[in-house]
């Protein structure tokens, strides 16, 4: 009894998980079929091949992590596997277009140094007080009201999700207030 008991939780939550993938695809037909396109293939590996030039050209520390000056807002490949660079003034716009059709170059306000340096920030208050050996009572509500965060290159924000709207201004106050960061009230455990 127990083995039939798991084996249908077992195809009940296989099946669940195929349903919420399914649910959480957002590309409609026309863009998954052009994931798999030799055009989309051509396009990403050229654009993955201007991506690693450019970041070649960036200093690196001694631990060869990249240094991201400050007008380099970051980088991603878009849905047709064209590269978009991101800059954080006009002045670099030109910088980057060498006649390459793949190559979008649009303006953002924030650095990538600058967003990744907030992000560190986040990571390091929560590393600090997530476990039971917070420094302050407010510093442990904090951390646990932080469900996730991370940079998102293409909005060019740190997105961070909390389960407690009620803790934002708290979290603003104590932890960092940087207009890059944008928070997303979740009641899911991400």
């Amino acid at each position: 009894m127990r083995k039939k008991v798991i084996l249908l939780l077992t195809i009940v939550m296989t099946f669940g998980v195929a349903i919420q993938l399914t649910a959480c695809n957002s590309y409609n037909n026309d863009i998954q079929m052009n994931l798999f396109s030799p055009e989309f293939v051509a396009n990403h590996d050229a654009s993955l091949a201007i991506l690693a030039e450019i970041q070649r050209s960036f200093p690196r520390t001694l631990s060869d992590n990249i240094i991201y000056p400050e007008f380099f807002g970051g980088a991603y490949i878009d849905v047709y596997g064209n590269l978009v660079i991101l800059v954080t003034s006009n002045d670099y716009l030109d910088m980057f277009n060498d006649a390459r059709s793949s190559v979008t170059v649009r303006q953002v306000e924030f650095s990538y140094a600058t967003l990744n340096s907030n992000l560190d920030i986040i990571s390091e208050f929560l590393s600090e007080n997530w476990a039971l050996d917070c420094i302050t009572l407010s510093d442990c509500i904090i951390a646990k009201n932080i469900r996730a965060a991370y940079v998102d290159t293409i909005n060019n924000r740190i997105v961070v999700y909390v389960s407690d709207v009620f803790q934002i201004d708290l979290f603003t106050e104590v932890v960092i207030n940087h207009p890059s960061i944008e928070f997303v009230v979740t009641s899911d455990n991400l």
